[in-house]
């Protein structure tokens, strides 16, 4: 939230109705001339996105942010907690979190930097966990106690 916060920008789907630039303006025209042949559902979530912005009716999953991702972020630390659970987990879930990635960036959501910064956030996440996980317990019980305090 606060990488949110501080590095807030919206995805390319949203730069020209929110800022007036076009340089995505091609991006999402194939988006909707793809729409033509094949339902590409994520214009109509877009679209209400936008409502809720120019409404002022923010919440829980109404945000527009794109840095960083919590669309990867969170797709890779499935991934990571899965290749621990199965070999074939890993593998379904490294699908996903690939899937996840570049969708992201095709559909207009990201830019391809907003994943990045997602993967090594959640990579960076992971391993702090891991060792606090691995260090030793430190917490004071009855039996540990100095005899002075028992």
């Amino acid at each position: 939230m606060v990488m949110a916060v501080g590095f807030a920008s919206v995805g390319p789907c949203f730069v020209e109705p929110i800022h007036g630039d076009t340089t995505y303006k091609e991006l999402m025209a194939y988006l909707y001339a793809a729409n033509e042949h094949y339902p590409v559902l994520v214009l109509g979530i877009q679209q209400t996105l936008l409502e809720w912005n120019a409404t002022g009716q923010h919440g829980l999953g109404r945000g527009i942010s794109a840095m960083p991702s919590m669309h990867v972020g969170l797709a890779f630390i499935f991934y990571l907690v899965a290749r621990h659970v199965h070999k074939v987990a890993g593998w379904l879930f490294g699908a996903f979190f690939l899937t996840i990635l570049v969708a992201s960036v095709h559909l207009g959501y990201h830019y391809a930097v907003d994943g990045y910064a997602a993967i090594l956030i959640a990579a960076g996440l992971w391993k702090g966990a891991k060792s606090m996980a691995n260090a030793p317990d430190t917490v004071r019980t009855p039996q540990n106690l100095p005899i002075a305090f028992a």
